[in-house]
């Protein structure tokens, strides 16, 4: 991957999804199981997020969910990652650059969603650099959260900082030097 900082995102988004699958970065849409460490960062992030870690069921993590259509006027809407649990849709959208925010975007998200998975609790975590946009309006069942990267980068140590692997290290080396 070239780092350039239009593709700065995708470069982080595809880095971080190869250490929670902990192998080749996935095809987009596909139903994945975490890595140990991938469960200890999404459990940590859960915790800053909405702080709880308490899962009712084992997620199922997708990188680039896509959500259909309802109608031809319609975009569909794929979240960077999702978890998919038995009681819960966990939305996490990444963004590095501002010029990337759109601000419909995580209202489509959560309304998607919400015609998706009915009857599930939906939680968006917003990801980004130092940027200052107003929350979405949520309906009952919904949470949201914006974080800054600086705020997750402590969580990547956590996760992988005891691993023996030299690749997963050199990843998290990588990352912390392009978010940082």
């Amino acid at each position: 991957l070239r780092r350039s900082n239009d593709g700065r995102e995708v470069f982080c988004q595809t880095l971080t999804t190869t250490l929670l699958v902990g192998g080749t970065y996935p095809k987009w849409g596909t139903r994945n199981a975490l890595t140990d460490q991938g469960v200890v960062f999404f459990k940590a992030l859960d915790e800053l997020s909405f702080g709880s870690a308490d899962w009712t069921s084992t997620p199922v993590f997708i990188d680039e969910i896509t959500m259909p259509k309802r109608h031809d006027d319609e975009l569909s809407a794929s979240p960077d990652w999702t978890l998919v649990f038995e009681d819960r849709i966990w939305m996490i959208e990444l963004k590095t650059e501002r010029s990337s925010h759109r601000a419909n975007q995580l209202p489509h998200y959560l309304d998607m969603a919400t015609h998706h998975y009915p009857g599930r609790a939906i939680d968006v975590t917003y990801l980004t650099g130092p940027l200052a946009k107003p929350a979405p309006r949520l309906q009952q069942g919904q949470r949201y959260v914006h974080l800054t990267w600086e705020d997750t980068l402590p969580l990547y140590q956590l996760a992988w900082g005891a691993t023996d692997d030299p690749r997963a290290r050199r990843y998290v080396d990588v990352l912390r030097d392009a978010l940082g």
